[in-house]
């Protein structure tokens, strides 16, 4: 789908997209939707844009050029590997389930919770009166 020169490609879930897959531009997806969202970070492109694909998915990420740095591979914000020209880096939904606690209209809390931090830019403020 891309080809060319980025500061790099984030994968996310659908719980990670609301995070840091958004605030790089990614879409804003519904919790009950099951996905995966590519981001390229930072193209050197016009117009490339994120791609929500279906969960059973596998994104393949290759490393055609050598760069001045190192190339490397982090998962929920830990370093998992560097790699290098002609690796490819396979990526898909883990079989591994996680269960969550989930609140009382948790859909309602979500879009809630989404204008406040992104649309407010911080959290619900009390009311005057």
């Amino acid at each position: 789908v891309f080809s060319g020169r980025a500061d790099g490609v984030l994968v996310s879930s659908t719980v990670g997209s609301t995070a840091y897959a958004l605030s790089a531009g990614g879409p804003l997806i519904d919790p009950l939707v099951e996905c995966l969202v590519t981001v390229v970070l930072n193209p050197l492109k016009l117009g490339v844009r994120p791609v929500v694909l279906p969960p059973s998915s596998r994104v393949e990420v290759s490393f055609l050029k050598q760069s001045s740095r190192a190339a490397s591979i982090y998962s929920d914000g830990a370093l998992t590997c560097h790699v290098g020209v002609g690796d490819v880096v396979e990526i898909c939904k883990s079989s591994h389930q996680v269960e969550l606690v989930r609140v009382k209209d948790f859909r309602r809390t979500f879009y809630k919770k989404f204008y406040e931090v992104r649309i407010r830019g911080g959290k619900e403020r009390p009311r005057k009166g």
